[in-house]
């Protein structure tokens, strides 16, 4: 269980993001799958605080929740 406890690196939320399949549908955010795949390394270090921070904190914002079918 070790494991669940240790933080996300950058490189694995770069992977993640680099796995995106282009020309999906935006979320609410409004952010394509292509914008999110040409951050530059900066932006996946800010993107692995903030999933760092969510982890610590033991509650997902209430957005991230919310879907929308087309």
């Amino acid at each position: 269980m070790g494991f669940l406890n240790a933080g996300f690196t950058v490189s694995e939320i770069e992977e993640g993001i680099k796995s995106l399949k282009n020309g999906k549908a935006k979320g609410w955010d409004l952010i394509p799958n292509e914008a999110l795949k040409n951050l530059p390394h900066e932006g996946f270090e800010i993107i692995t605080l903030l999933f760092n921070k969510i982890k610590a904190s033991g509650h997902l914002p209430k957005d991230w929740n919310r879907g929308r079918v087309t």
